[in-house]
């Protein structure tokens, strides 16, 4: 078996010279020790291989396909798209990489089998855990497992020939794996002579008949090296705009050093190494193939990719001369929708790097040409405005897209699913474009234009963007506040909402990341909250709430904290510091009696006022804000689909639905608290749900008993899309205050589509189906105890009377006018624009 013993004194030499280096010691160690015992080790293997598998002298490498291109131009996933092609493509999978024989993989294999068998998975088990240990917290960056398909170089570590010495040390000045075609022609012929040994074994493992797979970004470099050895192969090259790939692969380097205590002046040489070699990561394989028209090939745009997965790798197989098998067909299907929504979180600055936009312009111009790359502000801008229009289209797919569950589909879901989206998207424009947490101002997160999530009929929901790590004066002026310390008021005069209250938060709004995952402990921090019960006012009515880190000392006045230090790790990124800092102050003004509740304005100011005007509105600040405008609209919408149709179980329970608190059909799940696991909301509430299903000549009678009076009481009808249901124009909701109890104590509702005469009604506007979401807030949550209880039967419509008990309250249709009015009156005052 073939060891570089230059590369290896190379790097030894590098090792000892490295006095400050930390991990200096258990390095040479490796080296010293461990690196010649498993080169024997392999070396022993290697030769046996041939005695216990005699295929192997048989054994060929017929028509390979090699993925080349720059690091983060979209070689893995191209890789992986076409690795799920198992009947005609044999890879490497990262741990085969490290054990280059055939016999240590067959042993290996073996041994996997009897753990499975005989030992019930201990080891597999073990395994599994030091993986994510190992990888999990990098997986955002580069999804890499043993049981990943992987780069196939690192099979050539046992030669001592691999770019994992890179990765531990910044040794780029000193060994080059990456210019074989320029190596000595014996030495390149060795190297590629033992690859391809490697690759003998494992098409033989695999079965022997299938076409060896190859994935190496550095092997763009070794083009020629490759068709050499390999005259029938056929190449496809990743290409993706060197202004992203470039960054992302330097700061990807940067990191693996940072991470094994490398000082940037320690690295800072092979980083502009790594930056040369970047640029020729583009120009070789393009000189290499242009000079062999006859190989197969193909350049894939990284941008047609990862929008449509599918029909580029339909391109792809058309020009290597590959049919696309059934099965095959059915994976990439399935596929197709993973990739598309997939977003990184891994975040480079081309600015923070000695390779400047200039150069990368000037080298590759005829690359920027050829894919309409430019650093102009107009393509950029025109960018951002594409990318932005493409999530909304994702958004738009959400209405009526199957797999991105949406409501069971009629004319009237259908339409009112445009008006859903585009309340998202007035929702996005406000937030992505007006947000400023210099000086931060109040906006309405949910109101009648801008209707999602079960909206609470009797809320003006209120959101400012803030910065936790400084401090915020919030001022406010009100009527009467006596209801909120539990004491009598005059009806008659104007009066503060019914309950009021405000919540710091660290990161962003629910739904905001698309994903479910944002539902787990630990994604999203509460750092503060007050309430009205608590909140102590003037005699005129004023009041002010102080935001900041920390309480003062003596200061006695009403305080939220925007930082709240926590013990456990971020479940996503291991990188979060504990010390969590509010992002947003949200709240809820409720309004009990809508007649004679005034709303509430507040002003949001910094503690430390200086005066400096907004800067200058510019190119990048534009087109991160288009971005994220689309994002935002299309993850609220991806999220809350998921959200009503998974965790909530709206249409029948399912794998990931929450057990007692799915929503029932005519019935209402078991009441929980406020939390995270629920979709957020406000952390004062206690929550019941369910899904009313009526026919026209139906109506359902809900009961409920409330032992322990709460701040506040409602019930509201929303689609399912989550927006309420009208209740200006319309009764589509009631409160404490616009409900009657009867002589019983209980409070008696009626779901219907059409009046049923009698008080309570709550109107379905239509809809044979939707949501029903009665709250109760507590500022102290009672004993269980004590809760709530709720019921609901469903009778033919023309019962209802004989269902409700005597003393029942009758409307007449002049009275039910009379109350639309009012409401109608109510929401226009509450919600006016001027």
């Amino acid at each position: 078996m073939y060891f570089d013993w230059d590369y290896y004194f190379r790097v030894v030499q590098s090792v000892w010279s490295f006095k400050s280096w930390p991990g200096r010691s258990r390095m040479m160690i490796k080296l010293l020790l461990w690196v010649p015992l498993t080169m024997v080790f392999n070396t022993l293997c290697f030769v046996l291989d041939y005695v216990f598998f005699p295929g192997l002298w048989r054994q060929e490498v017929k028509q390979p396909v090699f993925i080349v291109g720059h690091a983060r131009s979209g070689t893995t996933l191209l890789h992986r798209l076409m690795s799920g092609d198992t009947q005609r493509f044999s890879y490497f999978l990262y741990w085969e990489t490290l054990f280059p024989s055939l016999l240590q993989k067959h042993l290996i294999r073996w041994f996997g089998g009897f753990d499975k068998d005989h030992l019930g998975g201990f080891f597999e088990r073990r395994l599994k855990a030091w993986d994510e240990k190992k990888f999990g917290q990098f997986r955002h960056i580069h999804n890499m497992s043993l049981w990943n398909s992987e780069e196939d170089q690192f099979v050539m570590r046992g030669a001592f020939v691999t770019q994992e010495w890179s990765l531990e040390m910044p040794l780029f000045e000193h060994i080059d794996i990456f210019h074989v075609d320029d190596l000595p022609e014996r030495k390149r012929q060795r190297w590629m002579h033992h690859y391809k040994e490697c690759v003998k074994r494992q098409l033989l493992l695999n079965g022997g008949q299938h076409t060896h797979l190859s994935k190496n970004p550095l092997m763009s470099g070794w083009v020629n090296a490759i068709l050499e050895t390999f005259p029938d192969a056929k190449i496809v090259v990743s290409v993706r705009n060197p202004m992203e790939c470039i960054p992302s692969a330097l700061k990807l380097m940067e990191g693996s050093w940072k991470a094994k205590g490398w000082k940037k002046e320690d690295y800072q040489v092979s980083l502009q190494h790594m930056a040369e070699i970047s640029l020729e990561s583009f120009k070789i394989p393009k000189q290499a193939l242009a000079k062999r028209p006859q190989t197969p090939q193909l350049f894939v745009d990284y941008r047609e990719l990862t929008t449509a997965p599918g029909a580029t790798i339909a391109k792809v197989y058309e020009a290597l001369d590959l049919p696309i098998t059934a099965d095959y067909q059915n994976y990439l299907n399935q596929q197709e929708q993973r990739e598309t929504q997939h977003t990184s979180t891994f975040k480079y600055k081309l600015a923070d790097y000695a390779i400047t936009a200039e150069r990368i312009e000037d080298e590759l111009a005829e690359w920027f040409d050829e894919y309409d790359w430019s650093l102009s502000s107009r393509a950029n801008l025109r960018r951002a405005w594409d990318d932005m229009m493409s999530a909304l289209q994702m958004a738009r797919n959400a209405i009526d897209d199957p797999k991105l569950m949406p409501p069971p589909e009629n004319d009237r879901i259908l339409a009112e699913g445009y008006r859903y989206l585009m309340g998202f998207a007035h929702s996005a424009i406000e937030r992505a474009f007006h947000e400023n947490r210099e000086a931060p101002e109040f906006r309405n997160m949910l109101s009648p234009i801008t209707r999602a999530t079960i909206d609470n009929a009797d809320a003006i929901y209120f959101y400012a963007p803030i910065d936790g790590s400084k401090a915020y004066w919030l001022r406010g002026k009100t009527h009467q506040t006596a209801h909120w310390r539990g004491e009598a008021v005059n009806d008659d005069q104007p009066k503060a909402p019914h309950y009021l209250i405000f919540e710091a938060s660290w990161r962003d709004l629910s739904g905001d990341s698309g994903k479910l995952t944002e539902l787990r402990p630990g994604m999203r921090i509460q750092t503060g909250r007050l309430d009205s019960s608590s909140i102590a006012v003037d005699d005129n009515g004023s009041f002010e709430i102080l935001l900041a880190p920390e309480r003062p000392a003596g200061f006695e006045g009403n305080f939220i904290s925007t930082l709240k230090v926590v013990k456990h790790p971020h479940p996503e990124d291991s990188s979060v510091a504990p010390e969590r800092y509010a992002t947003y102050l949200t709240g809820r003004q409720l309004f009990n009696d809508w007649d004679m509740e005034e709303a509430i304005h507040f002003t949001l100011e910094p503690q430390e006022q200086t005066w400096s005007n907004r800067p200058d509105y510019t190119v990048d600040r534009a087109v991160a804000e288009l971005q994220r405008c689309g994002e935002i609209a299309r993850n609220q919408m991806l999220f809350w689909n998921a959200f009503w149709t998974i965790p909530m179980g709206t249409y029948g329970e399912r794998q990931g639905s929450i057990p007692g608190v799915a929503f029932p059909r005519n019935a209402f799940n078991t009441i929980n608290a406020a939390s995270g696991a629920t979709g957020g909301g406000m952390s004062t509430n206690l929550y019941a749900g369910g899904v009313f299903e009526l026919e026209p000549d139906e109506a359902l009678i809900v009961e409920m008993t409330v032992p322990t009076q709460p701040q506040y009481m409602g019930f509201q009808l929303a689609n399912l899309w989550g927006e309420s249901l009208e209740y200006g124009c319309r009764t589509g909701s009631l409160n404490r205050h616009q409900m009657t109890q009867s002589s019983d104590g209980k409070y008696r509702l009626v779901v219907a589509h059409t009046d049923p005469g009698v008080a309570n009604w709550l109107d379905t506007t239509g809809h044979k189906e939707g949501f029903m979401a009665p709250r109760w807030a507590y500022s102290e949550t009672p004993d269980q105890e004590v809760w709530p209880t709720i019921s609901a039967t469903r009778v033919a419509f023309s019962e209802v009377a004989s269902h409700l008990p005597e003393d029942t309250v009758r409307v007449t249709p002049e009275e039910r006018l009379h109350e639309v009015m009012a409401r109608q009156r109510a929401v226009q005052k509450r919600f006016r624009n001027f």
